[in-house]
């Protein structure tokens, strides 16, 4: 009933009852057509409705409507504003004026920050208006988009570093511009109290990273320590974000000048010495750390630094000053030298404040006694039992610092074992990597299960023989693997680690957009799993398949090398698990297999080398330098597209269109495994009725019989498994006349099939009757009687011109009955 009244009024929209150029008019005639449902859209009443409204915008004042909607200031309205100021036809006076009234009034209805926003959206000659005001009155204008809050600065921000072609008369007055804005950002930065600093930081960091040259002069001492103090500790994570931005900034712009000023900032405030300037400083330099760790190291290994640090941290008496000297430390770890002084003279106190009450001066100690245990004399299973104790508690931040400790000391094999033997523990920090939203958490906990799965380094014998001349240089035994790092010890805690509900965690994580780090521990945890076949089972079963198919696919455009790593390891992880699962329990017509072979051709060519290799034996960490192809990869991906194969004719033609190239290309590999899988897979997409690779093998062309040539040399001169696959490629290639006719034209075709016979007869069928079973089938699909006369006589004639009946007559007798048997005789019968 409701709709039918709607669409009843939307009548009075259409037959001119009202008067919708009034502005009060016009919204409520948009409103009440955004209230029709999805399933009236089509009605005649609704389409009048929307033409009408369409004529009208042609001729409405768009300027009466604006003051308007500010008169009303009604948030709700944002649909309507989107629909209507969306309009690209505004005429150029209005958008004007517009921006005026904007400018004039936007201060008095938070409505108007929408409203800016969609205008300078969608219309070129408004981002020009608002480029000329701030151009003629830069304080005025800045102070009103300042009032409309962070869209309007934001827009300011946007609009100076513009090319000057698309909104600025020149590039000297858009230059200019933007400098007085940058200067107005700053001049905000000084005032006390400001209410949202984060909105003109993020600013000027926009702003600093598109123009630093004609900007960082404009920095003067006094705004650079300015923005240093925006890094304190008790400010929010987006300020201090923004701020380390711009810090960093300036001292990669100005690398000299910042240090010396960087130094002045530090050293003045820790000399005032009281807590609020100390917290300052060891805030200021701990954030400095990670973006310009050489530059931080400088100041932080001044002779009497570390040391004086020290004993300001044990004489401060403020838990607030001890976090932030601790911060400082802990972030100090990122430099080597910086990590080798603090072992040298923090261990001490650090142990002792490992010990404290506090919870947070507790882990970060602990934490920065785990980033420097190469170099310390702390156990590192002690550590992680104040880790472990501290590890998901309700303090934030107590929380990621344990979980951060857990990463680290996790490297050591002891602990990696005590983690996966406390399973109610390890399925805790499951769980948390499932739920959690906190980034940095995330991080630590991927990097924690990345530590427990993963699989130790295989050398090659080069690295062996190397590793041997160094031990033996300095008089030391090589280095031996650890008992607990052995791969039935790894295998086992992968095992736990999916016990524990590890892969839908990840399947969690995956849903929202990930870094590429994030990204790239995830491939690698779910790459070690995969490696033993008894856990590839379970993982399709939770849900593994979706979750590597979304990361092949993932920034499928990005060159990043890391990129290719997550998709190099998703497919990797992927082939493994086809490998040993049955393909039809997996594809459905919702997920076709064809998904997958895509990235499982990827592996196949010569730019997917990368990564480390997951297996010992001739693959170990195998790639060819002639290629560039990851030898282990492609192997397993040719046994998955293998196996997916046997799914029919659709698939096997998709893995035909997709990687027949690089698979041909194997067929002549030096490496055996990699010749037997490629014929392999070879033999299966032949048996498909009506496959494409029987046309690859028996057309016309020089290539076909370059490839039947191939493949009848490999099967005189190979192992019975290779002989075997290539069998089966011949039984399905012969079904054609085509096919016949080709290996008939072959220079020893018929002669290598019989050869083949007679070395099975010398054997005395030592090795089973496979080999000779397929081979029989061969001979009676070239002789069949449905085979045209012509080709059957031509086939008859060759065979006959051996000693092929013989043999397989001698064959016969040395076969027991059944199938293999049968198919001889069948054989014989066709030949005579």
């Amino acid at each position: 009933m409701a709709q039918e009244k709607t669409l009843s009024e939307l009548e009075k929209i259409s037959n001119g009852s009202l008067d919708l150029t009034k502005p009060v008019e016009f919204l409520a005639a948009v409103k009440k057509l955004q209230e029709v449902s999805s399933d009236n859209r089509t009605d005649a009443r609704v389409q009048r409705a929307a033409e009408a409204l369409t004529d009208v915008q042609k001729k409405l004042n768009y300027v009466e409507l604006v003051q308007h909607l500010l008169d009303q200031g009604d948030e709700s309205k944002a649909e309507v504003i989107r629909r209507t100021l969306g309009y690209k036809d505004i005429p150029v006076e209005q958008l004007q004026r517009i921006v005026d009234v904007l400018l004039e009034r936007g201060h008095e209805q938070k409505i108007a920050s929408d409203i800016l926003h969609l205008i300078l959206t969608s219309h070129d000659d408004a981002r020009k208006r608002l480029a000329e005001c701030f151009c003629e009155r830069p304080t005025e204008v800045f102070n009103a988009l300042w009032a409309l809050g962070e869209r309007g600065t934001g827009w300011l921000a946007t609009i100076v570093k513009q090319p000057s072609k698309t909104v600025w008369r020149d590039e000297a007055t858009r230059i200019k511009s933007e400098k007085d804005a940058f200067t107005l950002l700053l001049a905000k930065l000084f005032e006390a109290g400001l209410d949202h600093p984060e909105i003109a930081m993020k600013c000027v960091a926009l702003l600093l990273t598109a123009d630093a040259a004609n900007l960082e002069q404009l920095v003067d001492a006094d705004s650079f320590q300015t923005i240093l103090t925006f890094l304190k500790n008790d400010n929010t994570a987006e300020l201090r974000s923004q701020a380390t931005l711009v810090a960093a900034k300036l001292l990669e712009v100005s690398p000299t000048r910042g240090q010396r000023l960087l130094a002045e900032f530090v050293v003045n405030r820790i000399a005032q010495q009281s807590k609020n300037d100390l917290i300052t400083a060891f805030s200021a330099a701990g954030a400095i750390f990670p973006v310009v760790p050489s530059m931080a190291a400088g100041l932080f290994l001044t002779e009497g630094f570390i040391a004086d640090l020290i004993n300001l941290l044990s004489s401060s008496g403020s838990t607030k000053v001890v976090h932030a000297g601790l911060d400082l430390l802990s972030a100090a770890c990122v430099d080597k030298s910086c990590r080798e002084a603090i072992a040298k003279q923090c261990t001490t106190w650090l142990q002792q404040t490992s010990e404290s009450e506090d919870d947070q001066t507790s882990v970060v100690a602990g934490l920065i006694l785990a980033k420097t245990q190469e170099t310390n004399t702390v156990h590192a299973d002690d550590l992680f039992s104040l880790f472990r104790s501290l590890a998901l508690k309700s303090d934030d931040d107590v929380n990621q610092n344990a979980v951060e400790g857990l990463a680290f000391t996790s490297i050591q094999p002891v602990v990696k074992e005590a983690l996966v033997d406390d399973t109610g523990f390890l399925s805790d920090l499951a769980d948390t990597l499932k739920m959690t939203k906190d980034g940095q958490l995330q991080f630590g906990l991927l990097t924690l299960f990345s530590n427990l799965t993963r699989y130790p380094h295989r050398l090659t014998a080069e690295e062996k023989r190397m590793a041997q001349l160094k031990a033996y240089a300095n008089r030391v035994k090589p280095e031996q693997t650890h008992p607990l790092e052995s791969e039935v010890k790894v295998s086992t805690r992968c095992s736990k680690c999916i016990d524990v509900g590890i892969v839908s965690a990840l399947i969690e994580r995956n849903k929202s957009p990930s870094s590429l780090t994030v990204n790239t521990l995830v491939s690698s945890i779910v790459l070690a799993l995969t490696k033993h076949p008894r856990h590839r089972g379970k993982l399709a079963q939770q849900g593994a398949i979706d979750l590597l198919l979304s990361l092949c696919s993932s920034r499928a455009t990005t060159n990043d090398p890391s990129a290719s790593t997550v998709r190099r390891d998703a497919a990797l992880a992927l082939a493994q698990i086809l490998i040993s699962i049955d393909p039809s329990l997996i594809f459905t017509p919702a997920r076709p297999a064809t998904n997958a072979i895509r990235p499982l051709h990827q592996l196949l060519r010569p730019e997917a080398a990368g990564g480390e290799s997951s297996t010992s034996g001739p693959f170990a960490n195998a790639s060819n330098p002639s290629t560039g192809r990851d030898l282990y990869a492609a192997r397993e991906a040719l046994k998955a597209l293998t196996n997916l194969a046997t799914l029919g004719a659709e698939t096997t033609d998709s893995i035909v269109n997709h990687a027949w190239d690089d698979i041909e290309a194997f067929f002549v590999s030096d490496v055996y495994e990699l010749r037997l899988a490629a014929i392999q897979l070879v033999g299966n997409l032949c048996d498909a009725e009506g496959s494409l690779a029987i046309n690859k093998l028996a057309s016309e062309g020089s290539k076909s019989m370059h490839r039947l040539q191939v493949l009848s040399a490999l099967l005189k001169g190979e192992t019975k498994p290779l002989q075997l696959s290539i069998a089966a490629a011949l039984v399905g290639v012969m079904k054609y006349e085509a096919g016949i006719q080709a290996f008939l034209r072959l220079e020893k075709g018929v002669s290598n099939l019989v050869d083949v016979l007679r070395s099975e007869e010398e054997d005395q069928l030592r090795g089973g009757d496979d080999l000779v079973y397929r081979l029989a089938i061969v001979i009676e699909e070239m002789v069949d009687q449905v085979v045209p006369q012509a080709t059957r006589t031509q086939s008859l004639s060759s065979l006959l011109a051996t000693d092929v009946k013989r043999l397989l007559r001698n064959l016969s007798n040395m076969m027991k009955t059944g199938e293999p048997k049968a198919a001889v005789g069948v054989a014989l019968a066709q030949l005579s």
